[in-house]
């Protein structure tokens, strides 16, 4: 699986975006539309140290529901809201408080940030 990169730029302006992307010869494939995430937690990713993360890219919320139950995914241990609600339920000494936001960087192959490790 390819490593996924996501960095935020704050203070921009979508449309000035858009145009410096179609200047370059960038083409819309996606229009902007609402998506949401599911956490999912199952004793045995636990165990690997790890957690499923379905995205939401529009399509309907049963579609989401029939995807998972077919992967084998029960939608009662669904988790919803950002990376911080499986944050939380992984290291549960994080406070509303603790937040990503906090961290000057996030890298997969930095050493874990001291906010997530046990007081």
């Amino acid at each position: 699986m390819n490593t996924e990169f996501e960095v935020k730029f704050v203070g921009t302006s979508h449309d000035a975006v858009r145009q410096k992307l179609n200047n370059l010869g960038g083409n819309l494939e996606q229009p902007m539309r609402l998506m949401r995430r599911a956490i999912i937690e199952t004793p045995e990713l636990k165990k690997k140290d790890a957690f499923l993360r379905v995205r939401d890219e529009g399509d309907s919320e049963q579609h989401v529901r029939d995807i998972s139950k077919k992967m084998g995914f029960d939608w009662k241990d669904a988790v919803f809201g950002d990376v911080m609600a499986a944050y939380r339920m992984q290291y549960p000494h994080l406070s509303e408080q603790d937040t990503v936001g906090n961290i000057p960087e996030v890298r997969f192959s930095d050493p874990l940030p001291e906010m997530l490790k046990s007081k």
